[in-house]
C-alpha cells in the first residue's frame, strides 16, 4: 500500500512539472551563446548613453560661519522644489539631480532666503556654498 501511495504521488508530481513546462520553448541558438555578440538591431542608435542625473551637494553657512539653527537646503529643477533639513554640518549632498541648469537653496528663520544658479554636469558632482544673510529688521538672537 505503501509504495502504490509514492508511485501515485511521484507520478501527479511529475504530471503537475509536465503540465507547468509544456508550453516553454527552447531559447534560441544564437541567443544563448556568450561567444556570439548579440544580433545588431536595425535602425539602433550608436550614440553614447548619456547621464541625465547628476550630483549636488549644497553647504549653508551665515556671514559668521555657522550653520543657523532651522536651516534647510534644497535644490529646483525641472519645475520642481526639493526642501530638506540641513544636518549639524550645513551639508547635504543629493543624487538623482536632474542635470543641465539647477537652482541650489538655503533657507533658514530670520535670513533671507539664497538661490543660486548652477549649471549641473553629467557624470560630475557639483558644491554649491550658501551665506544666508540676516532679513532686514530682525536681529541675532542673544548668546
Amino acid at each position: 500500500m505503501r509504495a502504490v501511495l509514492i508511485l501515485f504521488v511521484t507520478l501527479v508530481a511529475a504530471g503537475g512539472l509536465w503540465w507547468a513546462f509544456r508550453g516553454q520553448e527552447e531559447p534560441s541558438p544564437e541567443l544563448a551563446s556568450p561567444d556570439k555578440p548579440a544580433p545588431r538591431i536595425e535602425g539602433a542608435d550608436d550614440a553614447p548613453v548619456r547621464s541625465t542625473v547628476g550630483t549636488l551637494a549644497v553647504r549653508v553657512r551665515t556671514e559668521g560661519g555657522e550653520v543657523p539653527p532651522g536651516a534647510e537646503v534644497g535644490y529646483e529643477a525641472l519645475h520642481r522644489t526639493t526642501w530638506v533639513p540641513a544636518p549639524r554640518d550645513g551639508v547635504r549632498t543629493f543624487t538623482n539631480v536632474p542635470v543641465g541648469i539647477v537652482h541650489a537653496l538655503a533657507r533658514a528663520p530670520g535670513f533671507e532666503t539664497v538661490r543660486q544658479r548652477r549649471d549641473l554636469p553629467p557624470g560630475l558632482a557639483d558644491e554649491a556654498l550658501l551665506v544666508l544673510h540676516r532679513a532686514p529688521g530682525t536681529t541675532p538672537p542673544p548668546r
